[in-house]
């Protein structure tokens, strides 16, 4: 199996109208992936409690979990009650926007691993320990 790569940088440029409250709040990075001949680039968030750069660990099981919640919900009111997003007007709004970017990561994601998508997603929903194993096979790379 091939092994990961991962780019942190800091990333304070983005459009703030854009993000979630959270996100606004949050540790702003840009993360690069690769994986084989493939890249994908997201703009990747840590909360305020979150210490130091994202390490490989981390980025890896959010893109893994997310790509499994991008499966196994198609609906987003479905995704707005199991995630708390419907208290009132702004959350509906905010959820809708992180269904929305959790489902074309996903999809940038499943792009990226190509052949190899369906083999690491089942292993992924069989273990999640195998996160640590990619993880510790990746190079990770922080640019200033």
């Amino acid at each position: 199996m091939e092994k990961f790569k991962v780019e942190v940088r800091k990333n304070d440029k983005l459009d703030v109208s854009k993000l979630s409250k959270w996100q606004r709040e949050a540790n702003k990075w840009l993360v690069t992936i690769y994986y084989k001949d493939r890249s994908m680039t997201i703009p990747y968030f840590t909360g305020l409690g979150y210490k130091g750069n994202p390490v490989a660990y981390d980025v890896l099981y959010s893109l893994f979990s997310d790509a499994l919640t991008a499966e196994t919900t198609n609906d987003v009111a479905d995704f707005l009650i199991d995630l708390g997003y419907c208290d009132s007007a702004e959350l509906i709004r905010e959820g809708t926007k992180v269904f929305k970017a959790i489902k074309k990561e996903a999809r940038q994601f499943k792009k990226l691993l190509g052949e190899d998508y369906d083999y690491l997603m089942d292993a992924f929903i069989k273990d999640e320990d195998i996160i640590e194993q990619l993880a510790k096979e990746a190079e990770t790379v922080y640019i200033a």
